[in-house]
């Protein structure tokens, strides 16, 4: 299955309590699988867009001053690609590095990690694909 996600002509599919201060995110509905908004201290959205027999993939947009906060991995290698945004990689114990459009990172099994949305203004936006597949918990 192939799926292609044009970051510039959709429209909002936030949730409506998000959606009006949200006007220019994406509308991946027609892409997505599985849609997961979550909203608790951390507000962020996943988009899972394939799910095979060794791989799943999506996107994920962490809003304005939120973080996709510590967690692993146990039984699975992710692999990131920042499309848009800026923010602060943790992984492990290493020091952070900047997150920002083109850096890939690929985090081990078993690994703790965080991703840091630095920006104010805009979401920090990111693919994600893991092997072998799991989904949003």
């Amino acid at each position: 299955m192939f799926c292609h996600v044009d970051r510039l002509n959709h429209q909002s599919i936030m949730p409506p309590s998000r959606a009006s201060r949200s006007p220019s995110r994406l509308d991946r509905s027609k892409a997505a699988l599985e849609i997961t908004w979550i909203t608790d201290e951390y507000p962020r959205t996943l988009w899972t867009l394939g799910l095979g027999d060794h791989l799943s993939c999506g996107v994920e947009d962490v809003d304005e001053k939120s973080e996709v906060p510590w967690h692993q991995h146990d039984a699975a290698e992710e692999m990131l690609f920042c499309t848009a945004g800026s923010g602060k990689f943790y992984l492990g114990d290493d020091d952070p590095v900047d997150f920002k459009p083109g850096v890939m990172i690929l985090v081990p099994a078993k690994i703790k990690h965080r991703i840091v949305n630095s920006s104010s203004k805009r979401p920090l936006s990111f693919a994600w694909a893991l092997s072998p597949p799991q989904t949003p918990q």
